[in-house]
């Protein structure tokens, strides 16, 4: 209204404004009296957390220097079967398709690798195998990492202004590394199966070889070995002993043994190998094996400290 010309505006509280204040004001009460004490409680989760992390740090680090072969079988098993498990349950039939047939390849050779006596084209046919996932891995991996980092960049945005891309580039990411590193760990346990079989040494522990070692054979598939234009490349190791060198690289880089399958001495594989695709394949190994942890026993880490949260009623 006017008073001596001038406006003024007057505001008066309704009755359903003082209700709004008054409920904001018991909302506010009650998060109060819900959240009291909860500063002690995030303090003592944080600890927890910690905790949790260094302890199965610890722990599975003593597993697997005392136990590696339960340690090993446990971690494959988890390996193939967890992720299997949560793509079931969520329908993530793209996962679950290519898992299968992994699978049952991967079981046929690990039955042949356990045959008595072992055919002569066993250890070719299971390292050609895993040879392949090997490389398809890494290039698969190298293709997602790249559209991930296209997309961090902003460089997918001159494609498409939608984040399919990215999208992508995550899932070529997850499967570059999960299919490597299910792959090597198969073929580790299929190389110990054939070598106990064939009397190969895998360390310096396993005594002395149970057969002598043709110079004439490759020690790991029995084929001769054939140095002519014709034949395939043979690799001598510092020990002087020689095997095919398709052979030597699956024993070393597929089936993870860094000693000689004859004399268990030590390999150098960064010096053994030493052309540009081999040390990006020992470089993708070695990422590999690091993130095996992040796949198989973080996530079982993490439900375990929940569950200890759920049980002490820390929200």
């Amino acid at each position: 209204r006017r008073v001596h010309g001038e406006s003024q505006l007057q505001v008066m509280d309704s009755p359903v404004d003082a209700t709004a204040d008054a409920d904001e004001l018991r909302a506010q009460e009650r998060y109060v009296s819900e959240h009291a004490g909860h500063e002690s409680q995030h303090s003592a989760m944080f600890f927890i957390l910690i905790f949790g992390m260094v302890f199965a740090q610890i722990a599975l680090h003593f597993w697997k220097q005392k136990h590696y072969s339960s340690y090993q079988a446990v971690t494959l098993l988890g390996l193939w079967l967890f992720p299997f498990t949560i793509s079931l349950y969520l329908g993530y039939w793209r996962m679950i398709t290519v898992w299968s047939t992994f699978s049952v390849v991967t079981l046929w050779l690990m039955f042949q690798a356990t045959r008595k006596p072992l055919h002569q084209t066993t250890p070719r046919r299971i390292y050609t195998w895993f040879s392949l996932f090997y490389r398809l891995s890494f290039i698969v991996g190298l293709v997602g990492y790249l559209l991930v980092m296209a997309e961090f960049f902003g460089l997918t945005h001159l494609i498409t202004a939608s984040h399919s891309l990215a999208q992508i580039g995550a899932l070529l990411l997850f499967f570059g590394t999960y299919y490597g590193v299910l792959s090597r760990d198969a073929a580790e346990l299929c190389t110990n199966r054939m070598a106990a079989t064939m009397g190969m040494k895998t360390g310096k522990d396993d005594g002395l070889p149970s057969r002598r070692l043709n110079p004439n054979t490759c020690g790991i598939c029995g084929l001769e070995l054939d140095e002519g234009d014709a034949g395939e490349r043979t690799f001598t190791l510092s020990c002087r002993h020689k095997y095919h060198e398709f052979c030597i690289r699956g024993w070393t880089i597929i089936g993870k043994k860094d000693v000689c399958p004859f004399c268990a001495e030590r390999v150098n594989l960064r010096e053994t190998f030493t052309n540009p695709w081999e040390a990006q394949s020992l470089f993708w190994a070695n990422l590999l094996d690091a993130v095996r942890y992040l796949i198989v026993w973080n996530p079982f880490i993490v439900l375990a400290i929940q569950l200890v949260f759920y049980v002490f009623n820390l929200h």
